[in-house]
């Protein structure tokens, strides 16, 4: 099951452009309980919809788990546990409020069904950001991760796996974003420097992309949005030795696409969950995420096959695709 990904891990570089079959098949592949450890920075799911684990996931304004249709007010690694030696041990998504006070851009819970690749049915809890019209008033994501100090990925390798579903076909759809440190516009988040600003998630309707800013893959041709039909999307975006590498599977599509400029990211600042504030930090954020995010993973390594492969089978088991 590992010999379509020898090739993509490691500092040997895969062959440039669009190809087929990212991800494997995983029949005979054993379901992990839980992903690599090695090199994971950060690990958001939104938990289980009966609120069974009241320690971790999505939580509201006086710390209880989120439920539907509620404010999310911060997103905790699943391996959060309070201590007395510090309170956030591992990273926690909190969400961005403005200075001033006046606006705080926070998704809700929303309840997502589906078959996970090990074919058992379920409901799992999801951040939902944004609406399906995408209205201006409607709720804008914008979440800081932080661990002690804000995370950023500058100078790193990195490996980032996400399960979302988005509910509308605009551009510039991005779930997981930087800031690049107040270099860009402040009101458009455009005319950022190179290997600045890091953005994953759809540039338009029919266009992937894992960005660093002049410095992109892209996947064209994706399917196209399906409005009342929101099919489960997995992406990879990964970045060092390989050059820039981003994949997509949905129902039968399972392409990726990888540049061989090798640079990293630099100056790039807070790593975002859902949109960011740009330039001042008090501007409405445009490259901002319209959909469920339901789980990421962010890996400061390119992760070797066999991690790869575990890593996906771990978030595919449970949430698809097969």
């Amino acid at each position: 099951m590992l010999l379509g990904l020898v090739f993509m891990a490691g500092d040997c570089a895969p062959p440039s452009g669009r190809q087929q079959g990212f991800f494997p098949g995983l029949r005979g592949v054993t379901i992990p309980e839980f992903p690599p450890a090695d090199g994971l920075l950060l690990w958001l799911e939104g938990g289980p919809s009966d609120d069974s684990d009241a320690t971790a996931y999505l939580r509201r304004a006086d710390s209880g788990p989120a439920a539907p249709g509620q404010a999310v007010v911060a997103w905790r690694d699943v391996r959060w546990r309070p201590t007395q030696v510090a309170p956030f041990v591992y990273p926690t998504a909190v969400h961005f409020g403005f200075f001033e006070g006046s606006q705080r851009f926070e998704g809700q819970a929303v309840d997502v069904p589906l078959i996970g690749a090990d074919r058992v049915e379920r409901t799992v809890r999801a951040l939902r950001c944004g609406t399906p019209d995408d209205a201006d008033t409607g709720v804008r994501c914008s979440y800081q991760v932080w661990w002690i100090v804000p995370v950023d990925l500058n100078g790193l390798r990195y490996t980032i796996l996400a399960v979302v579903r988005r509910i509308s076909g605009r551009g510039s759809n991005y779930f997981i974003m930087s800031d690049a440190m107040g270099r860009c516009s402040s009101l458009t988040g455009i005319d950022c420097p190179a290997n600045s600003a890091l953005h994953l998630g759809w540039e338009g309707e029919r266009t992937a992309r894992l960005g660093h800013y002049y410095n992109d893959s892209s996947l064209e041709e994706v399917p196209a949005f399906r409005r009342n039909n929101y099919p489960i999307s997995f992406f990879v975006g990964r970045a060092g030795a390989i050059g820039k590498q981003v994949a997509l599977l949905e129902p039968n599509f399972n392409v990726f696409n990888t540049v061989s400029d090798t640079r990293p990211l630099a100056n790039s600042g807070t790593l975002f969950v859902g949109g960011t504030p740009w330039g001042s930090r008090t501007g409405v954020p445009d490259w901002r995420f319209v959909g469920d995010v339901l789980a990421v993973l962010v890996y400061m390594d390119e992760l070797n096959p066999e991690n790869l492969l575990m890593a996906e089978a771990y978030l595919r088991g449970k949430y698809g695709p097969e």
